[in-house]
């Protein structure tokens, strides 16, 4: 296994690799061959590696780490106050991948790119076609589908149809694009212009 791409936050891990075998993280091999979940993931500095850069055609996205969107990053602290049931259950649903996961929504998409921010709890990827797909929070409109609703798969971007996007940034509240063409697309807070439309 090749690892090409590795992009993290605050909350979770994103893997890229072009090839199905193991990956080695802090001494720890996590074996992925059958993990497969329905639709969570993951996060802030990416690296390619250089070699593999002008030939590689797209690899399989793997990840690690929290996957309720909805708790990602909100404090609170103490105790939690909600119903132990309903924790055991949420906790079920949304669990903390200690180990490489497969995104069973993307296995046959040929990934490109994997982008997030330091802090975000959202993620952005890109297939080697130029399609951008975005999921997690969305209080701000970071995902770019033009709503609010948080998506816990990954989900294309309609607004970027006919658009090859081709590298992507993410920060707590907003998601910057970038295309083949030089083109940039920003959507999300823009409180302090880092959308950079003024």
């Amino acid at each position: 296994m090749h690892l090409i791409w590795l992009c993290c936050s605050a909350f979770y891990a994103f893997l890229l690799r072009d090839s199905a075998a193991c990956v080695l993280c802090n001494t720890l091999a996590f074996s992925t061959a059958d993990k497969l979940v329905s639709g969570l993931v993951l996060g802030g500095a990416a690296v390619m590696a250089a070699e593999q850069k002008d030939n590689w055609n797209g690899g399989e996205l793997l990840f690690a780490g929290g996957t309720d969107w909805a708790m990602l990053g909100r404090g609170g602290g103490g105790k939690s106050k909600a119903n132990p049931k309903d924790e055991l259950e949420r906790q079920e649903k949304y669990p903390n991948l200690i180990e490489p996961h497969r995104l069973k929504s993307l296995l046959d998409v040929k990934v490109a790119f994997i982008a997030a921010g330091s802090s975000a709890a959202h993620c952005i990827v890109g297939d080697v076609n130029g399609v951008c797909y975005t999921w997690g929070r969305n209080e701000n409109g970071q995902l770019g589908h033009g709503d609010l609703l948080q998506r816990n798969t990954p989900t294309a971007v309609a607004g970027l149809q006919g658009q090859h996007v081709v590298a992507a940034c993410g920060g707590k509240h907003h998601t910057v694009v970038v295309t083949r063409e030089g083109q940039s697309f920003g959507f999300g807070l823009n409180s302090q212009g880092q959308l950079g439309i003024g």
